[in-house]
């Protein structure tokens, strides 16, 4: 599902990331990353319901989405990973 998802793209991240420094890292740390990641896609999806409930849509526009991202900076970074991974 989704947080399966989410934690095989934050383990795959971070462990590209990880070895560009010539670190590791742990599987608890992946795992409360992604529980962070998956956490914080929640709460983008709810705000994102409520502003196009606002606006009295039925769908969620990009107007939502930039209107998510501007009210919390780390947002951008989820956005990010849901692009390149369509999550």
């Amino acid at each position: 599902g989704l947080q399966t998802a989410i934690w095989e793209a934050v383990n795959q991240i971070a462990q590209q990331e990880a070895a560009k420094i010539g670190k590791t890292v742990s599987t608890e740390f992946v795992a409360s990353l992604a529980d962070i990641v998956y956490s914080q896609a929640e709460t983008m999806a709810t705000d994102l319901e409520a502003f196009a409930r606002h606006g009295k849509r039925s769908t969620i526009s990009m107007e939502d989405v930039k209107l998510c991202a501007r009210r919390n900076d780390g947002l951008v970074s989820i956005i990010i990973i849901i692009r390149l991974f369509k999550i």
